[in-house]
C-alpha cells in the first residue's frame, strides 16, 4: 500500500495536523503536527456531507483535507511567497479547494508539490 497523508488546518493549535493511514487500525490517525512542510503528489478532498453540516450549523468542523503521498518538514530553502500561487478553501464560497487568484477549482487535479506554511497553502 502506498503511503498517504491527510493534512488539515488545526484551528485550535494554529498549525497543520497530519493524519497517516495505520494498517492495524484500518484507518487514519494523527501522526504529526507541523507548522510548515513541502507535500508531494497532492490532491484535495472535501467531504460534501461535512460541508453541508457547516452550512447548516454555521459551525466549523474538519471536513476538508490536502491529501499527499508524502511530506517533508525539513524546509531548507526560503520561499518568496509573493511569487507562489495560493490555494484555499472556504465552505461558504466554494465547494472545493480553489486557486485564490482565479477561483478555479482544484477538484480532480494532482499537483506535484505544495507548500504549507503560515496556515496557508501554496503551489510550488
Amino acid at each position: 500500500m502506498k503511503k498517504c497523508f491527510k493534512i488539515y488546518r488545526n484551528l485550535h493549535k494554529g498549525n497543520f495536523s497530519v493524519q497517516g493511514y495505520v494498517i492495524d487500525k484500518k484507518g487514519y490517525r494523527l501522526v504529526d503536527r507541523v507548522s510548515a512542510a513541502v507535500l508531494t503528489n497532492v490532491t484535495f478532498k472535501v467531504s460534501e456531507s461535512g460541508r453541508k453540516k457547516v452550512l447548516r450549523e454555521r459551525r466549523k468542523n474538519v471536513h476538508a483535507f490536502v491529501v499527499a503521498e508524502d511530506y517533508d518538514v525539513k524546509i531548507l530553502q526560503k520561499f518568496d511567497l509573493s511569487k507562489l500561487r495560493e490555494l484555499y478553501y472556504n465552505p461558504y464560497k466554494h465547494e472545493s479547494f480553489v486557486y485564490k487568484d482565479t477561483g478555479e477549482s482544484l477538484s480532480g487535479k494532482v499537483l506535484n508539490k505544495v507548500l504549507i506554511i503560515n496556515n496557508k497553502v501554496y503551489q510550488l
